[in-house]
């Protein structure tokens, strides 16, 4: 399996000399950078961003994916006990609704 620089990920605007948006990893209290966004040709500052938070909500959304995999494996095996896993499905619910907020840019 591929590594990557643990969450979290976060867009912290464009950098004025470089003009890309900029994602950096926050992890154990060091900024590094993860990506330098750019639009494509012709695109607006406004793509840039969406496309800076998309980047930076990468972790989070995998999270989220991997929490929802594991439970829908565990109701497609014993879907009998279902009531025992309310409580994580909400939680899972929310954490993918977060991931989803940040990859809007909201």
């Amino acid at each position: 399996m591929t590594k990557h620089t643990p969450g979290p990920w976060e867009y912290i605007g464009t950098d004025n000399v470089s003009g890309y948006a900029m994602v950096v990893s926050s992890h154990d209290s060091k900024r590094g950078a993860i990506a330098m966004v750019d639009g494509a040709e012709g695109e607006d500052g406004d793509v840039q961003r969406a496309n800076a938070f998309l980047v930076s909500a990468a972790p989070d959304l995998l999270a989220a994916c991997e929490n929802a995999e594991f439970l829908l494996r565990k109701l497609s095996i014993n879907w009998k006990e279902a009531h025992s896993l309310v409580d994580s499905a909400k939680r899972g619910a929310e954490e993918a609704r977060d991931a989803i907020k940040k990859a809007r840019g909201e």
